[in-house]
């Protein structure tokens, strides 16, 4: 969680030192920062909240979540609503094309494995096939941070 909030920190400390808009009468621009986290996840076994924290952590480290990126924009009216709009519409490209590389639950288990070598070795799971987690949900969310709002919200299944 205090990880999350770094990020978040640091993004919008990022973002008010590079947002750039300009009105000269028939010219705007916009540069916005985006964030991707995660809202919540939903375990289709109980019991699987025994690596919740160690799964948060890994849902960022295959980057679906946990990710800060500018776009910009730039449009031939004073309209800087238009603008970041535009920006928006970019952000929501990218959003949508980091999402269609979801892992398998396979994959991700690998990942977390690997992630969490020792942890697991503790535990006596010598491999990432004896890790016993079952399939889950996580809710993802594209929000703008230069303006604070939420963009878009994806379901995104990990089976």
């Amino acid at each position: 969680m205090k990880k999350i909030f770094g990020i978040i920190t640091t993004a919008l400390l990022l973002a008010a030192a590079i947002v750039s808009c300009d009105n000269d009468g028939n010219h705007a621009e916009s540069n916005c920062s985006f964030i991707v986290l995660k809202d919540s996840l939903i375990y289709s076994d109980s019991t699987d909240v025994k690596y919740d924290s160690i799964v948060q952590a890994c849902i960022d480290s295959v980057g679906l979540t946990g990710y800060i990126f500018s776009e910009e924009a730039q449009v031939d009216n004073s309209s800087i609503d238009y603008a970041v709009y535009l920006c928006n519409q970019q952000a929501i490209k990218k959003y949508d094309t980091n999402l269609k590389t979801i892992p398998t639950l396979s994959s991700f288990s690998q990942r977390l494995y690997s992630d969490n070598f020792h942890y697991f070795d503790s535990l006596g799971i010598h491999s990432a096939a004896d890790i016993d987690l079952h399939s889950f949900t996580v809710n993802v969310n594209l929000w703008n941070l230069t303006y604070r709002y939420k963009i878009k919200s994806t379901t995104v299944n990990i089976r």
